[in-house]
């Protein structure tokens, strides 16, 4: 018997060793942690497969002293003159834990907790409640102590919106760390419009310096086009304005960026100016080049609209 307990504490220490061997800085969030709740779980079902032992050999042994009576009229005697195979349950390990935890009657013992209410021949046994039903009651009340303690009062641990911030913050930084890996690989087939604040703020950043002496400082116009309105040489969609600015048009002027910028600082500005289209900048320049119309598969020329196209835009 010794040995099966044992064997029983050492799986248990085996089981729960990752989360003994968190330090104290790391107990919150290893708590939380996956490995943790696999650990835990496995240690619940090593207990719950413990107990149903117990349960089993207890059934067994009742149903042991069942026969028992039912063949000889009288109670199995506690001791090592009992029948082989039907050895007493006093003496037994398991059955003493299993009364602890139960507080059962011997069977024959149930006139003794018997009430006075009769269901159709069925009697009410006035049993205590189980040890094991009140332990979990106990241990709700000790687990809502400690919890306040831990995340409102002491503030050790993370409540979960506070969790919930944390996994959006790692998440971000996630999503940063794989942008500058894959930031080398964007480019003309790739490149995807990007819509956030800070995309938005380096953008205006790098059009300021590389792009509004030919532009304008508000991408009204100048010696390049108004790049606010419907109107592309090269075309409108981001794609294209990132091929044109890869590029540059050469021929009339614009020069290639893909030597001077990173491919990710391409597309940040990219990004940038097709947020100002529709803003209508002061002193904005006449339109130039052909109506892009982006639910459309093909765009209108200017011409159609008699507007004149002689100068060419260079973005």
């Amino acid at each position: 018997m010794k040995k099966t307990i044992l064997i029983i504490a050492a799986l248990v220490l085996i089981l729960t060793r990752p989360v003994l061997a968190q330090d104290a800085a790391g107990a919150a969030s290893a708590f939380t942690s996956p490995l943790t709740l696999l650990y835990t779980i496995i240690v619940l079902i090593v207990l719950i497969l413990f107990f149903q032992t117990l349960v089993i050999r207890r059934l067994t042994g009742l149903i042991r002293e069942q026969q028992y009576r039912i063949e000889t009229g009288k109670e199995m005697p506690s001791g090592a003159t009992a029948a082989e195979g039907a050895r007493s349950m006093q003496d037994d390990f398991f059955t003493r834990i299993f009364k602890v935890l139960t507080r059962s009657n011997r069977a024959g013992k149930e006139k003794d907790v018997m009430l006075e209410h009769n269901y159709d021949g069925i009697r009410e046994l006035d049993n205590i409640m189980p040890p094991w039903l009140q332990l979990i009651l106990y241990g709700t009340i000790i687990f809502a102590v400690v919890y306040i303690f831990v995340y409102h009062v002491y503030d050790i641990g993370k409540l979960p919106k506070e969790e919930y911030v944390a996994e959006l913050q790692k998440a971000q930084l996630m999503k940063e760390a794989r942008l500058k890996l894959v930031g080398a690989s964007v480019d003309e087939t790739t490149v995807t419009q990007l819509t956030d604040e800070k995309t938005m703020a380096a953008g205006k950043t790098i059009f300021i310096a590389r792009c509004s002496p030919c532009h304008g400082q508000k991408a009204e116009g100048g010696v390049g086009p108004n790049l606010t309105d419907d109107y592309w040489l090269h075309g409108g969609t981001v794609n294209e304005i990132f091929k044109t600015v890869k590029y540059g048009v050469p021929a009339k002027g614009m020069v290639p960026w893909q030597g001077v910028l990173k491919p990710d600082e391409m597309q940040t500005v990219v990004s940038f100016v097709m947020s100002l289209h529709g803003s209508n900048p002061p002193n904005a320049k006449a339109p130039q080049g052909v109506l892009f119309n982006p639910q459309a598969t093909t765009a209108t020329d200017t011409t159609q609209a008699k507007i004149d196209t002689t100068q060419k835009k260079s973005i």
